[in-house]
């Protein structure tokens, strides 16, 4: 019996199971890490977090990311 192409469909299926679990648990990520910000100049990281709440696919991925909202240093 020829079980390559089953076995093969089944790890691509598990993959896109796992896969969707990952962008899931990032959106969701995302959305928590937009309730924490401080909503004070510079607004980077609230921009980025509300854009990806918009946008999923964004925001999958930016759930995962820290995204550093330090002012910048005055320059003379």
């Amino acid at each position: 019996m020829e079980r390559k192409g089953f076995v093969l469909v089944g790890l691509l299926v598990l993959a896109v199971i796992v896969g969707g679990l990952i962008l899931t648990a990032g959106w969701g990520l995302n959305i928590y890490k937009l309730t924490q910000c401080d909503f004070a100049e510079p607004y980077k990281a609230e921009v980025i977090r509300g854009v990806g709440i918009a946008l999923p696919f964004v925001g999958s991925v930016a759930g995962w990311m820290d995204i550093d909202d330090t002012p910048a240093p005055e320059q003379e």
